[in-house]
């Protein structure tokens, strides 16, 4: 009876309420309002400040605007070191991996040996790897037919500086070298940039140090012909300051360089260099279509091409070293720092990658953060949602999902195929093999997702048969989580809004570690039910532990939901031979537990008692949620029975199906 006079209650409250609606979720997923539209459903809180960068806005006034130039060159050498000072500059905001790569032959050519530059034995990694790999088929100078004591050019070292993004606002600067014989890149050090301009030894093989406010020099006008050009290029005085040391190089009393700017690739990954107009010594004239490249390889060799190139004359200084040291370290004045006789060449041509000019800048500094879990089901989806925001440089955010309480893996192992196929490049699953998840967590699933360059890529990795789905991608910031181009049979959606700036701050920045509860962007996921295991409207338990790390998982940050201990810096890497990371450690940072159980309530159970039956207890707090009585997140989402959205009068009917379903019912 009682349930009878229920059913008659609701059926007029819904002739009462007409249009009346509470919001319920988003039938679009968009990464929006999360902590509004999952409210109830609150599951971790971060409690690091983000080691991987904090997304923010800036402006910077008075300072130097985006632009690339190379106007003098200028080499000396003492009893121990070559010493190179280039006047010029790189981006000092908004880097994009450009380089200037300067090119060494020491050893004085072999003859014999044609005068293409071979790198395809270097493995690419970062910008400046991949500017000197791609610039693999270039033709440098051959031997001068009128001079017989000239075997051309054949560089044997290649030193390369550029400039990354990811550390804006203050745009580090990273110098690498290379032996190009054998493809070794010479041990990498973050001594080797000088952080201090005044201890430019730091007792390696090579220390760099570079000012980039450089805004004199030549400008980006064509018109202007070599001769105004190279005074201009005169003017010049801020610059990069490289040291090499002699007996690690092999630099005896002559060498031959040349210097270029360059950048790799394009918007479509082309495994290609492009090489600007910017050389030293200079093109004889300005090339054709403003920078050197394309075509491709470039081509400095004026007998293989036409003069018209610019390439006549040549791209190379034959220097017998003049004695002497720089003074000061500061890169701030390198004509007068370096002793006399030793400017080699002088620019000529303008910038055809943009002048740089006193101004004021605006740029957001990219970051990767996770602020807050949220978990429920809707008997279709397990839904997901993340509050926080993932740098557009491949960084990856992996969700384990532990939906079987008798299978998964405590400790990964994935390794299908074994080796992987590329032992240099494997797919990011490889790097979490040998980690270990706190007791009680042994994930089935792993979705890895990536923000690269705005667009959101999904991949799902099912753990116990060592299978990989790509399922597709999506627009960063798009209309809706529907996945084109990949395998996803059982429609899983994923989303990314990428414009949270609020959440947790950056490591050591003020106000440390923020509020994570500010962040109300990031991710929604619907993973579909069927797909994990899990049976609908079942009350099933879930498991779910979410990771922050770099593009290929090696280097692990202090982003995890739920989080690590508090306060922890990024945990860096494990790699062999170092031992794999346990999360089921109780030492810090790994303290506590790095994953979250979560009771999933069906559809329909408003009154929230996980009976798993829909009963007069839930039609009581159904009619409650109706009549706007009842305002709390949870009950509202589970009386969105049709999940439209909203719960409303459109509820009743599929409400009162449930119902009578589960008769008898306690």
């Amino acid at each position: 009876m009682k349930a009878v006079q229920s059913m008659r209650k609701v059926f007029a409250i819904g002739a009462i309420i007409g249009l009346c609606a509470l919001a319920a979720s988003a039938a679009d997923i968009v990464g929006r309002n999360i902590p509004t539209n999952y409210a109830g459903f609150l599951t971790a809180t971060q409690n690091n400040a983000t080691g991987y960068g904090n997304g923010s806005t800036h402006t910077d006034p008075n300072t130097p605007t985006v632009g690339s130039e190379i106007d003098a060159l200028y080499v000396c050498a003492d009893a121990t070191d070559l010493w190179i000072g280039v006047t010029g500059n790189l981006p000092n905001k908004l880097a994009s991996a450009q380089s200037i790569v300067v090119l060494i032959d020491a050893d004085g050519g072999s003859p014999g040996v044609p005068n293409v530059l071979d790198t395809s034995l270097i493995t690419p990694y970062g910008g400046g790897g991949n500017v000197i790999r791609y610039l693999n088929g270039t033709i440098l100078d051959a031997p001068d037919p009128n001079d017989p004591n000239d075997t051309g050019f054949t560089p044997e070292t290649a030193v390369v500086v550029n400039r990354i993004t990811s550390s804006i606002p203050n745009c580090t600067t990273y110098v690498n070298s290379w032996y190009l014989p054998t493809g070794f890149e010479d041990p990498w050090d973050a001594n080797l940039v000088s952080v201090d301009p005044n201890n430019p030894y730091n007792g390696l093989y090579l220390s760099a140090y570079m000012d980039t406010t450089n805004v004199a020099g030549v400008d980006d006008d064509p018109a202007k012909d070599g001769a105004q050009e190279q005074t201009l290029a005169a003017n010049a005085l801020k610059g990069l300051r490289l040291r090499l040391d002699r007996a690690y190089y092999g630099i005896g009393d002559q060498i031959k360089i040349m210097v270029l700017l360059a950048s790799p690739g394009d918007d479509a990954g082309t495994p290609v260099t492009y090489v600007s107009n910017q050389i030293l010594p200079p093109l004889a004239v300005e090339a054709p279509n403003g920078c050197l490249t394309p075509p491709f390889p470039a081509n400095f060799d004026a007998t293989f091409g036409t003069p018209s190139t610019g390439a006549a004359g040549r791209q190379y200084a034959i220097i017998q070293l003049s004695p002497g040291t720089p003074t000061g370290f500061n890169g701030l004045n390198i004509p007068t720092q370096w002793p006399g006789g030793s400017l080699i060449a002088t620019q000529r041509i303008h910038t055809c990658y943009g002048n740089a000019v006193m101004g004021s800048i605006t740029y957001t500094a990219p970051g990767s953060e996770l602020d807050q879990l949220f978990v429920r089901e809707d008997d279709t989806y397990l839904q997901i949602a993340v509050s926080g925001n993932l740098e557009a440089n491949g960084n990856k955010v992996s969700f384990f999902i532990d939906a079987d309480p008798n299978a998964g893996e405590n400790t990964l192992d994935y390794n299908s195929p074994n080796p992987p196929p590329d032992p240099n490049n494997p797919e990011p699953i490889y790097n979490w093999s040998g980690r270990t998840f706190d007791p009680g967590l042994a994930p089935e699933h792993c979705y890895m997702v990536n923000n690269w360059q705005g667009t959101f890529y999904v991949d799902h990795y099912e753990l116990l048969t060592d299978t990989k789905t790509y399922l597709g991608s999506n627009p960063v910031g798009g209309p809706n989580g529907i996945l084109q181009g990949g395998t996803n049979v059982n429609g899983d959606q994923f989303v990314l809004d990428n414009s949270n700036q609020a959440g947790v701050v950056g490591r050591g920045e003020p106000g440390e570690p923020g509020d994570p509860s500010t962040a109300t962007t990031g991710f929604e996921v619907r993973i579909s039910l069927a797909e994990i295991g899990l049976t609908p409207g079942a009350c099933n338990n879930v498991k779910v532990f979410v990771a922050l790390t770099s593009q290929n998982a090696a280097w692990m940050s202090n982003q995890y939901l739920p989080p690590i201990e508090t306060p922890s810096d990024n945990i860096g890497t494990d790699r062999p031979p170092a031992t794999a990371f346990n999360f089921g450690s109780t030492a810090f940072p790994f303290n506590g537990n790095q994953y979250a159980t979560v009771a999933l309530l069906r559809l329909g159970d408003v009154f929230q008692d996980a009976n798993c039956c829909i009963n007069t207890d839930d039609l009581d707090a159904f009619v409650q949620v109706l009549l706007g009585l009842n305002t709390d997140g949870k009950a509202i989402f589970l009386s969105d029975i049709n999940k439209d959205g909203v719960a409303n009068g459109a509820d009743i009917q599929p409400f009162i199906d449930l119902l009578l379903s589960q008769s008898p019912c306690p």
